[in-house]
């Protein structure tokens, strides 16, 4: 069983979940340090848990009981910021898998912030960097006994402030959009259906993928923030742009010593107009990729009116292939990746997201995520991409976000 330590993240220092228990009581409520004191914000605790107005009763009953008593290690302040470390202690206690867990215990630590809300979207809070800081010491001594740690803040703003905030190397940093998305690395959702029940893969006479197969002979400049998804497919949408031949450098190769076989699974994605990426709308959007193991990739755009795309692959790239461990490829490119990505309104925060995985996830993925469509993903779909990779590839995944602003 994977033994989880959940803090709940403050200013005054992270607060661990000491344990969760059924109890037929009035109402429930959070407890300083398994004493009789009772916390302040135990009502909002309370509406949090019931039916109607809250969201564990409904997610994780129904229960004999009719109410919980959450221990706390210290103090938490008034807000909603909590909800986030909350919910996810109720699940792992909920799972047949997990157990909370002390620090001492924990194979895994997790630092969580944010709010949550009735459809279990995840929204942002205030004051990161102080929990940040706040939080330093515990970070250190939690990486120093060999501790796997994840601090999981809400995507946008929150995210930036906590990168800001220069967290000690090796602590794993999650932004996240829903309650799914902050448990995936945990396995604590419900696994995609198995590969046999799934419709089978369309066939294929692309046997052999290799590297840099076939080269395109189309560059395609594709709009891709559609008013609407047109279902059609594969015809080109309307906003397909057929250009001329256009001939990119390959991918440049990076000089790196041989790869040590310890050495944890990463992806990086950057790009060359460095970081705090602003693009103004007709922009393109341009990335580079590097991988320090041979993987398969999967990208996505997650756009600022909530319809996620998939770039790579897709209907208009002509051979997938297994990507190198060292080399640099750049996106768009005339060998694999023939389209340019055009931003257009409306603006706001914007992110690529990329998984690679050391085994071809083709066949096992959802029909939606096969690369075949060239529309908005279906949001049912779309809501649950990093589940479904984290329960098809577990440990052999690598995920990197390359967050963007569009203005107009």
């Amino acid at each position: 069983m994977k033994r989880i330590a959940v803090h709940v993240a403050t200013t005054g220092g992270p607060v661990l979940i000491q344990r969760i228990t059924p109890e037929f009581a009035p109402q429930s409520m959070i407890c300083l340090g398994r004493t009789s004191e009772v916390l302040p914000i135990s009502a909002d605790y309370d509406d949090f848990v019931k039916p109607g107005s809250g969201v564990i009763m409904r997610e994780f009953g129904p229960f004999e009981e009719n109410a919980f008593r959450l221990d706390a290690s210290g103090p938490i302040g008034t807000g909603r910021s909590w909800q986030l470390g909350v919910y996810a202690a109720h699940a792992i206690d909920h799972s047949e898998t997990t157990a909370l867990s002390s620090v001492a215990d924990a194979d895994i630590v997790l630092w969580m912030t944010g709010m949550v809300d009735y459809d279990l979207n995840v929204k942002a809070v205030e004051h990161i960097p102080e929990k940040a800081r706040a939080a330093q010491d515990d970070f250190a001594a939690w990486l120093a006994d060999g501790k796997r740690v994840f601090a999981i803040v809400p995507k946008g703003n929150n995210h930036k402030d906590l990168l800001s905030a220069a967290l000690p190397d090796g602590v794993e940093i999650l932004s996240v959009n829903s309650v799914e998305h902050a448990l995936a690395p945990l396995n604590l959702t419900q696994g995609p259906p198995p590969a046999e029940e799934m419709p089978e893969a369309p066939k294929s006479n692309k046997a052999g993928w290799a590297l840099f197969g076939l080269v395109a002979v189309a560059f395609a400049v594709i709009v891709f923030n559609l008013p609407e998804f047109s279902g059609e497919d594969p015809a080109p949408p309307p906003q397909l742009e057929i250009k001329g031949d256009i001939a990119l450098p390959a991918p440049e190769v990076v000089e790196e010593p041989e790869q040590d076989e310890e050495e944890d699974f990463a992806l990086e994605l950057f790009s060359e107009h460095g970081e705090d990426l602003v693009f103004n709308y007709g922009d393109h959007l341009e990335f580079s990729v590097v991988l320090n193991r041979d993987a398969w990739l999967n990208c996505f755009y997650f756009q600022a009116d909530g319809k996620v795309l998939q770039l790579y692959p897709n209907p208009y790239v002509d051979e997938v292939f297994r990507f190198e461990a060292g080399e640099t490829y750049d996106m768009p490119s005339a060998e694999f990746f023939p389209f340019q990505v055009r931003l257009a309104p409306p603006a706001g925060e914007e992110v690529v997201v990329c998984f690679a995985s050391e085994d071809n996830l083709t066949t096992e993925l959802p029909e939606a995520l096969r690369g075949e469509t060239n529309g908005p993903l279906p949001p049912t779909i779309a809501d649950d991409i990093p589940r479904i990779f984290h329960a098809l590839a577990g440990d052999n995944l690598a995920v990197a976000e390359l967050p963007f602003v569009v203005e107009p």
